[in-house]
């Protein structure tokens, strides 16, 4: 005869597993090295009283729900409970307290954390889990709250990208900010064509676009803040000068090709002749350093894509775009000198 770990019921030795843990039977509690390991069957009848009204000691209302619970189940796993219910707090001797800022299942999931230390994030849908991480923050669960920042920063998509920006914003989740703005970078024009950009608060529309590293065409970038301020200034609401110089601040007017210059953008008036003068003649004069990415992950250095190598040593080579023709073994790039000048290639 041998005793499994969640029950204190006999079986028989041919019973090779419990079908409640499936654990393997163990030895009884006289077991050869005289420990006595009954964990399962503790989480086990405290997870049994979640929502049990037997032996309950408070009930919680939250919206047109009344959900039982037990304060000392509750205090011991949550110091927020702690302090309402045994603080000296108002809530200490209610027999009934109400909770706000919060739905019934999302308080259920949040108890059902604290009965059980246990939750299935890959679940629940994503606004779900958002609802469930600002009960987390309300109660002060920092654990909680890691996990399921962890949990989202994979899971960014141009469907909730927006409302996950706006959460690691308001709640300094940095590493969801930075996994969101990574997202952003290889997607931009996605983000920018999505309804939910015009509709987006100004600070929002610099984070996205204030970086370098943006995937998309300047003339794109140009035609969403166009959109952007046809429906948060433009037209007949009131006109925020401040906010219109900022988003404008948002566009390189350099890097739109001529075409775009005196087409699309001197039409929309948003500039004047001056500033289009200016990125004209910046194009002709200037080399740019760190122009913004729109590939990247492929290599654009290659003359197929209209790159030229404009400064270089070309002492190994009878062009000197020898290293972006794509013609040359690798064995021969490797032997092309480069001195302290380096090479200069320009993309177009």
């Amino acid at each position: 005869m041998q005793l499994f770990p969640c029950t204190q019921s006999w079986r028989s030795y041919h019973c090779a597993v419990c079908r409640h843990c499936q654990r393997k039977a163990v030895m009884s509690a006289a077991n050869s090295e005289g420990k006595v390991n009954h964990v399962c069957e503790l989480l086990k009848n405290i997870s049994g009283l979640l929502e049990n009204s037997e032996n309950a000691d408070v009930t919680f209302l939250v919206g047109e729900a009344k959900i039982p619970a037990h304060r000392n189940i509750l205090a011991c796993q949550s110091e927020y409970f702690r302090s309402m219910l045994y603080g000296g707090l108002r809530e200490g001797s209610e027999k009934e307290v109400k909770i706000r800022d919060t739905n019934p299942d999302t308080f259920r999931r949040l108890l059902r954390y604290f009965y059980t230390r246990k939750l299935s994030l890959g679940q629940m849908e994503i606004d779900v889990i958002l609802d469930l991480f600002k009960l987390a923050h309300l109660f002060q669960e920092e654990k909680l709250q890691m996990e399921i920042e962890l949990y989202l920063e994979s899971r960014v998509c141009i469907e909730n990208f927006y409302e996950m920006l706006d959460n690691a914003s308001l709640y300094s989740l940095q590493k969801l900010l930075s996994a969101c703005l990574t997202f952003s970078d290889a997607h931009t024009v996605e983000v920018i064509q999505c309804h939910d950009f015009i509709t987006a608060p100004i600070e929002r529309i610099e984070q996205i676009l204030a970086r370098n590293t943006v995937t998309a065409p300047e003339i794109e970038i140009f035609k969403a803040v166009q959109r952007w301020l046809a429906q948060h200034i433009m037209g007949e609401r009131e006109r925020d000068h401040n906010g219109k110089e900022r988003i404008l601040k948002l566009v390189q007017l350099a890097m739109i090709d001529e075409m775009g210059l005196l087409t699309t953008v001197r039409e929309s008036k948003l500039f004047g002749p001056n500033d289009i003068l200016d990125a004209l003649s910046v194009q002709k004069t200037t080399t740019f350093g760190a122009p913004r990415i729109e590939s990247p992950t492929e290599n654009v250095a290659t003359l197929d894509k209209g790159a030229l190598v404009i400064t270089a040593d070309y002492s190994f080579a009878s062009t000197p775009n020898v290293l972006i023709d794509g013609s040359r073994t690798a064995k021969f790039v490797v032997l092309h000198a480069v001195f302290v000048v380096g090479e200069v290639i320009r993309l177009v």
